[in-house]
């Protein structure tokens, strides 16, 4: 028995892969809004307990960040999870041309954000608030990633 050639393989990886992939994005994108609400209740609860009010200012703006990315999340996972019940292929494409457009809105944005929290993380001297904006850039590079995937 010959061996099936490579290419072979990787098409039918592929293509098993295909209908299991929008389930995946909506868990990514759920699994997204727990981080970004947790490292949101994180930073609140650490700003009320710095005393440096600029350090105060970086945890806040951590804080609006992650909520913000919070609820972008939880909009990708929805319309992930619609596209995943819908069966006719003409509904399909209309939610897909939706999800497409709400990721260039919600992502639009992120490069912006991220540098500006990179700096913001970059100018902490407490290491818990250096963390924790090291924390959130990380979590919103995955979701940028993950935002780039559905198509």
């Amino acid at each position: 028995m010959r061996p099936l050639p490579f290419a072979f393989l990787l098409a039918v990886a592929v293509l098993g892969l295909l209908p299991g992939q929008a389930q995946a994005d909506a868990r990514h994108f759920q699994t997204s809004q727990l981080h970004f609400e947790e490292l949101a209740t994180k930073a609140a609860v650490l700003s009320q307990s710095v005393e440096n009010l600029g350090e105060r200012n970086i945890l806040n703006f951590y804080v609006a960040s992650a909520v913000l990315y919070a609820n972008r999340a939880h909009a990708l996972a929805q319309m992930a999870d619609i596209l995943e019940a819908l069966s006719a292929e003409r509904d399909k494409a209309m939610v897909l041309k939706k999800i497409q457009q709400t990721q260039h809105y919600v992502t639009m944005n992120l490069p912006n954000d991220l540098r500006e929290l990179e700096s913001l993380s970059e100018m902490a001297t407490t290491p818990q608030v250096k963390n924790l904006g090291v924390r959130l850039i990380n979590d919103l590079r995955v979701f940028q990633r993950n935002a780039e995937i559905i198509h």
